[in-house]
């Protein structure tokens, strides 16, 4: 084999060698490529995430639903009381029994159950806060609507 031959073989080797190693270095490229898309999204999404939390930790969106959310009640509160007709308030107004039913059931049931339960309760999990917020809740007319 003359010289000349083995420098053409060397060089076929060299360049079958560079397609190889260029074919790797490109899917190499490819492949960081997408590692960094992947990388900047999820920056972008830390950066969005983060800038969610701080329009929901600012004051002013502490002001606008506590805003809404009281808008709301009223409106809850106001649909329920607009069903009732005046004829029949006047009625419930002069009916004693109703009346004296519910300051009874208000002032002294809804608190004794609310006692009864703190003591049955005690003993399952119950705990003194949770026992006394209960006792407020139930001895507290509307009640329910005070924790809105």
């Amino acid at each position: 084999m003359s010289l000349r031959n083995m420098m053409d073989n060397m060089d076929a080797e060299m360049d079958q060698m560079v397609a190889d190693n260029s074919n790797e270095l490109s899917d190499l490229l490819i492949s960081n490529s997408n590692s960094n898309d992947i990388i900047l999204a999820g920056i972008d999404e830390i950066t969005t995430q983060r800038q969610m939390n701080s329009i929901i930790e600012s004051e002013w969106f502490d002001i606008l639903s506590q805003t809404i959310s009281s808008a709301l009640l009223f409106l809850l509160i106001f649909g329920m009381s607009a069903t009732v007709e005046v004829k029949h308030l006047r009625e419930q107004v002069h009916n004693k029994f109703a009346i004296l039913t519910g300051v009874a059931t208000q002032f002294f049931i809804m608190p004794l159950l609310g006692y009864l339960s703190i003591l049955l309760l005690s003993d399952h999990g119950l705990t003194r806060p949770m026992g006394i917020s209960l006792l407020i809740v139930t001895a507290s007319p509307g009640g329910s609507y005070s924790n809105l």
